[in-house]
């Protein structure tokens, strides 16, 4: 990391640490003075909110309306409140650029992995970078990870090296010298990553959950020889099985951390284990159903309307993201000010849409399969939805596997759901294929008329 990023980020990181210690209203009066902040900025910067809220300038946020992914990019150069930035020059510079360039020398570019459709680019400069970052360290903080710059600790990652991931672009401005790091890539042979952790001996280990599942396969065949004392997990939701494992065998909890490419960090869990701390003081995160309704603490809500109080470049203001999450309705026993995500369930993509008998479609949630597959003792797992039915990869499963009854069980689960039945093909494999960012897509849709 560069010595004057370096000392940015740090200044980042010991303000949001004292918001650790505010009130719940004296972080609302934050989130007030900052969302005016950013809305007239944006008004006066960003020709695309000067029509989109027009009229609406002095209306509450609730009122205003939301930023689509699809309009965000129809209208990404009107959005841009620096006239050099335009959609295609960045998509094309993207293809070509290392993990450290910088466009134009100031800005650093990232993309989403594309998987609900096409990739989306979001570009931050210098400070909104290094307000990123240090919402990374704080995760840290959360969990109690201390770092020791002597040495002691040795840190891996497993995640992206794909340059305009986020993950690869958080591991390589967060390096510091003193601190032994490394960094691996998702998407090699969990084999060769497993030599290289049990040779560098990692004391926190940072990765995703479908990855971490894998590492714990290796470790019940004997190959891990690395025990941990702090594990963060990212980018997709942890099942508790995981996590209860991960405490038997290395005697560790894993620590959640949920943020997206649009906006770094968005919540993330403390040592007490409630739920994960929404960072209110960066963002305003409204949970909502369908029709952009809200949703109360303790329902879960169709997406999420995220506000991103300190971007510029970019204006987001009520961006939606398609996760489907629950809100406690306490308060989290840390002290911490911060709301409280008690439950992520992944994307809205994720729900699959079958036809019914009446000619209606009927809704299934992910979970519907998750309980149905990994009972059947399969490693991991992938549904795959096509016009012409359903495509399942399961990844070595165990002696006593059924193909014909795993097939039973998901066609009467989906006809008590209230679907008609559906063609299964079900495909054995050593590994799935990941995703370019090393991810493992649980649920894929190929079929248009389904969502």
């Amino acid at each position: 990391m560069h010595l004057p990023l370096i000392i940015s980020v740090l200044q980042k990181r010991h303000t949001l640490r004292g918001h650790d210690r505010l009130l719940p209203e004296q972080i609302q009066r934050i989130q007030h003075r900052k969302l005016a902040e950013l809305r007239q900025f944006a008004y006066s910067r960003s020709g695309f909110y000067q029509q989109f809220h027009k009229g609406l300038f002095d209306k509450p946020l609730g009122e205003l309306p939301s930023l689509s992914k699809s309009d965000y990019l129809a209208h990404f150069n009107e959005i841009s409140t620096d006239s050099r930035l335009r959609l295609h020059a960045l998509e094309s510079y993207m293809k070509q650029m290392a993990v450290d360039d910088l466009y134009l020398g100031r800005y650093w570019l990232m993309s989403t992995s594309g998987s609900t459709g096409k990739n989306a680019v979001f570009v931050y400069d210098k400070t909104e970078w290094a307000v990123a970052l240090a919402s990374y360290m704080c995760c840290n903080d959360f969990a109690g990870v201390k770092t020791n710059f002597f040495g002691k600790t040795r840190l891996a990652i497993i995640g992206s090296k794909t340059p305009w991931h986020q993950s690869a672009r958080v591991g390589h401005d967060m390096a510091v010298r003193t601190v032994p790091r490394l960094r691996l890539d998702a998407t090699d042979p969990v084999r060769e990553n497993i030599d290289r952790l049990n040779e560098f001996q990692p004391t926190v280990f940072v990765t995703y959950p479908s990855v971490m599942e894998q590492i714990l396969e290796e470790l019940r065949l004997g190959r891990v020889q690395f025990k941990p004392l702090a594990v963060l997990l990212t980018a997709e939701p942890s099942s508790p099985a995981l996590r209860q494992e991960m405490s038997a065998r290395w005697g560790v909890e894993g620590f959640d951390c949920y943020g997206a490419t649009e906006t770094g960090v968005i919540a993330a869990e403390c040592a007490a284990h409630k739920g994960l701390h929404v960072r209110d003081d960066l963002l305003i995160v409204e949970n909502v159903d369908e029709k952009n309704q809200p949703v109360p603490p303790g329902e879960l809500g169709s997406k999420i309307l995220v506000t991103s109080l300190f971007s510029r470049t970019l204006p987001l203001i009520r961006y939606e993201i398609t996760d489907c999450v629950r809100f406690s309705r306490s308060r989290c026993e840390c002290g911490r000010p911060y709301g409280l995500i008690e439950e992520i369930q992944g994307r809205r993509a994720d729900f699959l849409r079958f036809p019914a008998p009446d000619g209606s479609r009927v809704t299934v949630h992910p979970n519907t399969f998750k309980s149905l597959l990994e009972p059947e003792a399969v490693e991991a797992w992938q549904v795959i939805q096509r016009s012409d039915g359903l495509h399942l990869r399961l990844a070595r499963p165990r002696a006593g596997f059924s193909p014909d009854r795993l097939e039973t069980k998901i066609q009467n689960e989906l006809a008590r759901q209230g679907s008609v039945s559906q063609k299964i093909s079900i495909e054995i494999m050593d590994e799935i294929p990941r995703g370019p960012t090393g991810k493992l897509l649980l649920i894929v849709n190929q079929n248009n008329t389904s969502v």
